[in-house]
């Protein structure tokens, strides 16, 4: 029998209720139960954890269910709980279809979609910093055996839940985390351990330290199940091997194995004892087999001849073994792989062969379209060699990740290298970056705008009676022209002027409130001059805000601008310049010191925008040799990266320019860097270790362009966002090589060069910032689509950052009608038919001209507000759920330069 559990994903968590016979498993929100009994596969019970408490499940005696999360545990009475029912109905309130885009929920019915008894009560733990990862119940005691989460540590202790959830017992020893628990009602004061550090460790409960262990995996490999029994009086103890993919019979009294139980070249996950039916029961995972059933590692099998171990039925038959299988072929009486084998996958021979393909149509001379044996068919096949070469090497890289293969790393870094000699090639030929289509995407990943992001012209789909006039049919509804901005919006929407949406669902304001006002673009904007950005940088806190520009004669010279948020509701911009070569090419903040750190290609100078001085704090010398990117690790310390390396200096023990506050170091670990490679030496994305050297920890693939920006939200620690050179944004599980979505921002018009990932009353929502596009899309990441567009005045973006702290989206952006001079060009006169309510105040003057870029890619009625920035801006969108809507920057003061004014007449 099987039921699959209406879950977001799969279980960590199952305990089993003999006396309700009901089964109980969890995903990361709720619990659900079925019963065995009837063996419907329909949801008894639907329980509400409300995400805070994503640990193990128990079972305690007096008919309470228990679900653990940090420091406390929520507690249900099953016998008060509401089912159900024969009738389907729902408990607690309905899952929002907008909170279940990503669940594959196999129904519509209500059951399926409640979101479940809220708990009965909490139980606060003693230790309140406590996070179990397993329970066990201790049944003569009522107590909770408990192993810690590992990621805080590795304890192992017993609970006393009906007072208050109280340490009655600690365990020492083991080195890794607790995987399994087993006791006996044999003996009610032991019980049993398994451990990841591959030793199993039998305690007495009044004594801290185990009176056995036994060393079952030889310091190969954790140790996941291990089972305590008397059979006829006698302790005996069952171990699951992982590593050594078998299990092993101890027998306590005498401190010795007796014997090991084949299990035909699988790892033990789980073990159980049946006293009743004198059975062990053992679930094994196979190592070479992947998850659509395909096997490798596999060789001919050799068997020694004049032995008698092979099963009749496969006497006459080809016959495989695991390579890398721990036992040899005769190592117990008969023969027995679990698995039917086929063959070992041969991924250096699949990147060799794509390779070969991309390298003979490089090699292949142009064809002639008037040579009588051209076929055209066959030349746009070849076009889309790259490409192919491109995915394919993403599906031998995808099946190493899902496998598990051993070698995933060095595939990882083959198939990156593959990567960069098709791109470079491709774009030495004749390509730009931003020619090539997503490559690394699975089927439904690829994201895209359902509105065209070119916008046609002014008088929108009105022209469209000219396709008839001149016989031709009508366009697409791509190709179509803008329909008017007023025509497109409900009563919702009413008031968004600098808004362009795209009419969706939205989730309730009740239970997200910030989330809905940012869904629904309910924002005041604020505008502030600038000069040409080169990078912006905003503090955790969001505390400072600050831009590095091009200044000077010819934009040779630096300027440091930056605001402070946090200090003032009316921001007020300062500046100051950087005593450097040349304007800075990186900029990072320190939030614990109140650090700027701006660098040229020799030095770095680090500002204190505490006291607004204008004077540097720290001056380093990169010795010309390290003109890469910076980073301010947790540690208290900078780096500088260049070729093969990267400068280090300890922040608390430089030397200043003048006396300032001494500064304590932060304890913190530095963990991971995410790293995009240079472009004159490839494309690729890594997670380095630089605590252990700069070890490559992880390599993610699909990027055919530089990648100009990285983005992490605490909503999601595994979740990161990138924007590149080829025009895409792309989602990536810093657990997988391959992008979980991929967003097409620019359409392969363009780069991309700022995207932040941010999660509001936990909806993940990703803001893409448009160079060709000129314009900032939010994008709805679970429902996969584009919620709506903020108009940037007809200016390309440079720079994204988002305040929680302000709940505001900062926006450094260029104009390109600007020239160093601060001239302009490519203006011509505004036209505006029939929509002249829209002008902004400013421009309804008599006798006053205004101007629209000639070049521009939004039309002048492309929003409810007529918006040209004319320099280049800071843009400052504040959301609220009541905003002042006519809260809008002033029109810019653009107009035709001295080589336009010929276009006016």
């Amino acid at each position: 029998n099987s039921v699959e559990p209406p879950l977001i994903e799969p279980g960590l968590n199952i305990v089993l209720d003999d006396t309700r016979k009901l089964m109980f498993v969890e995903d990361i929100d709720r619990v659900k139960s079925f019963s065995w009994a009837d063996k419907s596969g329909d949801p008894v019970h639907t329980l509400n954890s409300f995400r805070s408490h994503r640990g193990p499940l128990a079972l305690l005696p007096n008919g309470r269910l228990i679900r653990g999360g940090e420091g406390s545990a929520l507690c249900w009475t099953l016998d008060e709980l509401e089912t159900h029912g024969p009738d389907y109905r729902r408990i607690g309130a309905g899952v929002y279809r907008w909170d279940n885009c990503l669940r594959s929920l196999p129904s519509d019915e209500d059951e399926e979609h409640s979101t479940g008894s809220r708990p009965s009560t909490r139980i606060t733990f003693a230790d309140r910093g406590f996070f179990p990862r397993i329970f066990h119940l201790h049944q003569p005691s009522g107590h909770l055996l408990v192993g810690e989460d590992p990621n805080r540590g590795h304890a192992c202790v017993e609970l006393d839940m009906y007072h208050g959830g109280a340490v009655a017992g600690r365990y020492l020893g083991h080195a890794a985390t607790v995987a399994d628990f087993s006791t006996s009602e044999g003996d009610a004061n032991v019980f049993l351990t398994a451990s990841a550090d591959g030793y199993a460790r039998l305690y007495d409960r009044r004594q801290p330290l185990p009176v056995l262990t036994f060393d079952v995996e030889k310091r190969e490999g954790p140790l996941f199940a291990a089972m305590l029994v008397h059979v006829d009086g006698l302790p005996i103890m069952f171990s699951g091997g992982r590593k050594t993919e078998g299990i092993k019979c101890w027998d306590i009294r005498a401190k010795k194995c007796i014997y090991e139980l084949s299990t035909g070249n699988t790892s033990v996950e789980g073990l159980a004892w049946s006293s009743a039916q004198s059975t062990l029961y053992a679930a094994t995972s196979t190592s070479y087999q992947d998850w659509i059933g395909n096997h490798f590692s596999y060789r001919d099998c050799k068997v020694p001849s004049g032995t008698d171990i092979l099963p009749p039925k496969k006497m006459h038959n080809n016959l495989y073994w695991p390579d890398r299988a721990i036992h040899v072929e005769n190592a117990f009486g008969t023969y027995r792989d679990i698995s039917t084998t086929r063959s070992e996958w041969d991924w250096q021979g699949r990147l060799a062969q794509l390779q070969r393909r991309f390298y003979a149509h490089k090699d292949r001379p142009k064809r002639d379209i008037d040579d009588s044996d051209y076929d055209s068919e066959e030349d746009e096949d070849e076009e889309l060699v790259p490409w192919e070469t491109l995915q394919r090497a993403c599906m031998v890289a995808n099946k190493a990740q899902v496998t598990g293969h051993p070698d995933t790393p060095t595939i990882l870094e083959r198939v990156q290298e593959l990567h960069t000699k098709v791109i470079q090639v491709s774009i030495s030929n004749r390509w730009r970056p931003t020619s090539l289509k997503s490559f690394a995407d699975r089927p439904g990943t690829l994201v895209k705008d359902s509105m065209h992001a070119f916008m046609g012209h002014a008088n929108g789909n009105s022209g469209i009676h000219l396709f008839d006039e001149i016989g031709l049919d009508w366009p697409t509804q791509e190709m179509r022209w803008l329909t008017l901005w007023q025509t497109s919006l409900g009563a919702l929407w009413a008031g968004r002027n600098l808004q362009r949406v795209r009419l969706l669902e939205f989730p309730s304001s009740s239970t997200h409130p910030l989330a809905t006002a940012v869904l629904q673009a309910r924002c005041e904007v604020y505008d502030d001059f600038i000069l040409e950005p080169c990078r912006m940088a905003l503090s955790d806190s969001g505390g400072c805000l600050a831009v590095i520009s091009n200044a000077g004669y010819k934009q040779r010279d630096p300027l440091l601008q930056y605001w402070l948020p946090n200090a003032d509701a009316n921001i007020k911009q300062e500046a100051l310049i950087p005593p450097l070569i040349e304007p800075g090419i990186n900029i990072v903040l320190d939030d614990e010191r109140e650090l700027m750190f701006v660098a040229d290609r020799d030095r770095i100078k680090s500002f204190s925008w505490a006291d607004k001085s204008s004077r540097p704090v720290h001056s380093m010398n990169c010795m010309k040799t390290h003109r890469g990117p910076l980073i301010v690790l947790p540690g208290g310390r900078l780096l500088r990266a260049d070729d093969g390396s990267a400068l280090s200096w300890t922040l608390d023990e430089l030397p200043t320019h003048g006396s300032g506050p001494n500064y304590s170091r932060i304890g913190l670990g530095s963990g991971h860097v995410l790293a995009g490679e240079d472009p004159s030496k490839g494309y690729g994305c890594v997670a380095l270790d630089l605590e252990h050297g700069g070890a490559v920890a992880a390599r993610y693939l699909g990027h055919a362009g530089t990648i100009a920006d990285f983005s992490t939200s605490e909503g999601d620690a595994n979740a990161f966002l990138t924007a590149a050179g080829d025009g895409y944004a792309r989602l990536y599980d810093r657990r997988r090589p391959l992008p979980v979505l991929t967003f097409d921002v620019e359409k392969r018009e363009s780069a991309l060069m700022a995207a932040v990932l941010v999660h509001i009353d936990g909806i993940p929502i990703m803001f893409s910032g448009g160079n060709r596009s000129a314009g900032i899309k939010c994008w709805d990441v679970r429902a996969k689509k584009c919620v709506y567009e903020l108009s940037t005045g007809n200016t390309t973006v440079g720079g994204l950052a988002w305040s929680s702290a302000q709940s505001t989206l900062y926006a450094a952006t260029a104009s390109p009608y600007l020239d160093w001079k601060g001239g302009y060009s490519s203006y011509s006169e505004l036209h505006m038919p029939e929509v002249a309510d829209i002008l902004p105040p400013k421009t309804r003057r008599p006798g006053r001209k205004v101007f629209w870029p000639d070049r521009a890619i939004h039309v002048e009625n492309a929003f409810g507000y007529v918006y040209d920035a004319g320099m280049h801006a800071m843009l400052r969108y504040a959301f609220k759920e009541q905003p002042k809507l006519d809260v809008l920057p002033e029109y810019g003061d653009g107009r035709p330069g001295r080589d336009d004014y010929g276009s006016l007449f």
